[in-house]
């Protein structure tokens, strides 16, 4: 009886589900961010936190907000912008170890090139959603 007790409890634990961690979102987030940058590999993160919107059951969303530093055109580092994108996740099929299935959307980079109206914008769209 022992034994099958102690073969049961992996079982268990694998199969009870639990929410996406913060740390899930924050590298999903970041990578997500990277992908869209000249340089990929390049990207330096800084400041990243997630600003959580809803969490239920099984499921977590909120937007991972910090700052990007990436090479541009011209192989040079152009200084840390603030970024912000929305995260969704959730726990597959109700087995943690299989990982979380997620979507983004709703990215954004506060950029200092543009107009003043357009820097502006971006701004407080940074500020609406990250604080």
């Amino acid at each position: 009886m022992r034994k099958f007790s102690i073969l049961m409890l992996p079982c268990v634990l694998a199969l009870s589900g639990c929410n996406p961690t913060n740390s899930q979102l924050e590298d999903r987030g970041t990578r997500a961010i990277a992908s869209d940058l000249k340089d990929p590999d390049s990207a330096e993160f800084r400041n990243v936190e997630v600003r959580t919107i809803k969490t239920s059951g099984l499921s977590k969303s909120g937007y991972v907000c910090g700052e990007v530093n990436a090479k541009n055109a011209f192989g040079a580092y152009v200084g840390f912008s603030r970024f912000y994108i929305h995260i969704s996740a959730d726990t597959r099929f109700l087995i943690p170890m299989l990982g979380i299935s997620h979507g983004e959307s709703d990215a954004g980079i506060v950029s200092d090139n543009g107009s003043l109206q357009e820097r502006v914008d971006s701004l407080k769209s940074y500020q609406e959603r990250c604080g």
